[in-house]
């Protein structure tokens, strides 16, 4: 009985595996990743996007990002290729970009969206980063690129309107900040905790930024009007230390 069902486990595990692409074009490229062959899974994805029949196909994209966060953690692939997560970003938009072409989306979302979310954390995690370094305007840019791997969601709104504002584009931050206001009611209820904590670190990190930038343009009421506006997403530590920061700029101006 023990041996059944040893061999049952193991017809269940292939089969699984087998099931997890959407197009069976593309399982070699599965095979690959699944077996940790990630250099060969990615240059095989790049290779085949050259291909007319592949250019348009959500899988192609999605192997060559999921095969590049993996190894993001190879420092002598990651030294060779010092884009790479900014490519991992890139094959994740389109992958994005095809997966919403098709006639049913949602069957990609069942094998892929732990991975999208799991490049959105990575990506506000580099923004995180440079936030740190006080290089504001390349932690708008990451964040920006985050933005388009899931374009729908509230929170992604806020923190591109707070990009942009960042980066001195006042007219659409403004826009993009309020439209993401208003659509905070539909936030997706199954987003992943870890996922969802670092959204409200980069939107906090992200207000104080844009304050600095907007306080410089002379925009001292705009900046306290967005501050004012994040209320509802910010802790109330959170906003007295905006506060307080947006009064220290102010005395410098």
């Amino acid at each position: 009985m023990k041996f059944f069902s040893s061999i049952t486990l193991l017809l269940i595990t292939l089969f699984n595996l087998d099931a997890q692409v959407v197009n069976s074009d593309f399982q070699k490229l599965f095979d690959l990743y699944i077996m940790d062959k990630n250099e060969e899974c990615y240059f095989q994805s790049l290779k085949r996007m050259e291909k007319d029949k592949y250019r348009t196909s959500p899988e192609v994209y999605v192997f060559a990002m999921r095969s590049a966060v993996k190894l993001l953690d190879d420092r002598h692939f990651t030294e060779n290729n010092p884009r790479l997560l900014k490519d991992a970003l890139k094959y994740g938009t389109k992958y994005v970009k095809y997966k919403n072409r098709t006639e049913n989306p949602g069957d990609y979302d069942l094998y892929y969206s732990v991975d999208i979310e799991n490049l959105r954390y990575i990506g506000l995690d580099e923004a995180e980063y440079y936030y740190h370094e006080s290089k504001y305007r390349k932690a708008a840019y990451y964040s920006k690129k985050v933005y388009k791997l899931a374009p729908d969601d509230p929170r992604n709104q806020l923190i591109l309107g707070l990009a942009q504002l960042t980066r001195r584009n006042t007219r659409e931050g403004k826009a993009n900040l309020e439209a993401g206001l208003e659509n905070l009611a539909n936030e997706s209820s199954d987003k992943g905790n870890e996922l969802l904590e670092k959204e409200k670190e980069i939107i906090y990190f992200l207000a104080r930024a844009s304050s600095i930038e907007l306080v410089g343009m002379h925009k001292q009421e705009l900046a306290r009007e967005i501050i004012e506006s994040l209320s509802m997403v910010l802790t109330k530590q959170q906003q007295e230390k905006l506060n307080e920061q947006f009064q220290n700029e102010g005395s410098k101006s």
